[in-house]
């Protein structure tokens, strides 16, 4: 385990308190830990004095009250003051708030910023990511661009390059635009992102712990007829043969590999099926979750919170576990 020592400035506009996270990836783990700052602000407390000029009246006698305002270090301060006289048998009733007006007006701030890391399956993968020379293809959302501000210069040109992700498809971009003087128009385009030999996987969509199923290795030639080396990883899954096979792929006639897998625990696992010929490689990973042979409880409780004092609910889940206890999840 290593250390290291940071030096975080402290600025009067933290108060009255920050959140400091840290985050790390170690052992193919993503680890965060997550600590309160508290910080005083001397600016804030405010002293306010009250005294009478006598201990004791009488009936319709005149009091005189003397209010005095000064800083935290004892400097006289102007300030706008309200005062009450109030029967303090009211107070016997309904005891008068005597929180702290300084955490009333600056509460502890809640930490809402979360940090998610987009390499899950490149980190998290039982697969080391050196383990093969073949480019895996993971990536695959629906859009692959998406800049609503680029602007043409005087001659009516703009380029904008960016990386398209793994989806072997056709894109069509649209492209809407406007001037100043309230000119518009539409065009659109097509274009493909292919490879000389692909491969996809067919499988369900999810399993449940305890399932047997199968999965499929498509392989598509797009120059020659070849024999294609294939190959299947997937962690997680029982395989009953060989997880490497070969097959003739073609242009007009794909090749396929089925095998029959078994799910023996819960989790995500990342399937990863890989493709070679002569003419090329390819290689796509997809993740498959396994979910717990369990049925979804919903338990519902109600009662009241004291969002001052503060508070807790107890609710007792009427279930029991069984096989292996570190796979309950309860949400």
């Amino acid at each position: 385990h290593k250390s290291n020592e940071v030096s975080i400035p402290v600025d009067l506009g933290y108060a009255p308190s920050v959140t400091v996270s840290a985050t790390c990836i170690y052992d193919k783990q993503d680890l965060s830990s997550v600590a309160l700052l508290t910080i005083d602000d001397a600016r804030r407390p405010l002293h306010v004095t009250v005294t009478s000029d006598r201990a004791s009246y009488g009936p319709e006698d005149k009091a005189s009250l003397t209010v005095t305002t000064k800083d935290n270090s004892g400097k006289p301060v102007p300030a706008e003051v309200s005062l009450g006289v109030v029967d303090s048998s009211v107070y016997a009733i309904a005891p008068e708030d005597t929180r702290d007006i300084v955490e009333a007006l600056e509460p502890d701030q809640g930490n809402v910023v979360t940090t998610t890391t987009s390499c899950a399956e490149v980190f998290y993968g039982d697969v080391d990511k050196g383990a093969t020379d073949i480019d895996i293809r993971r990536k695959f959302p629906d859009t692959a661009l998406w800049k609503p501000d680029v602007v043409t210069d005087l001659s009516g040109h703009a380029t904008v390059t960016f990386a398209l992700p793994d989806n072997l498809t056709t894109w069509h971009a649209t492209c809407i635009g406007v001037t100043q003087q309230t000119q518009v128009g539409r065009a659109t385009a097509d274009f493909t992102v292919s490879k000389p030999v692909v491969t996809r996987l067919e499988m369900p969509a999810f399993l449940v712990a305890g399932d047997s199923s199968q999965v499929t290795e498509v392989v598509n030639n797009n120059q020659t007829s070849a024999v294609d080396s294939i190959k299947i990883d997937a962690p997680g899954l029982k395989i009953d043969s060989n997880p490497s096979a070969s097959v003739n792929a073609s242009p007009s006639s794909p090749g396929s590999q089925t095998w029959n897998v078994d799910a023996p625990t819960p989790g995500t696992v990342n399937v990863t099926a890989t493709a070679r010929s002569s003419v090329g490689t390819d290689g796509v990973l997809i993740p498959l979750p396994v979910e717990p042979h369990a049925a979804y409880n919903s338990v519902w409780n109600n009662g009241k919170i004291d969002l001052i004092n503060g508070s807790a609910q107890s609710v007792a889940v009427p279930i029991s576990i069984s096989g292996d206890p570190s796979q309950a999840r309860i949400r």
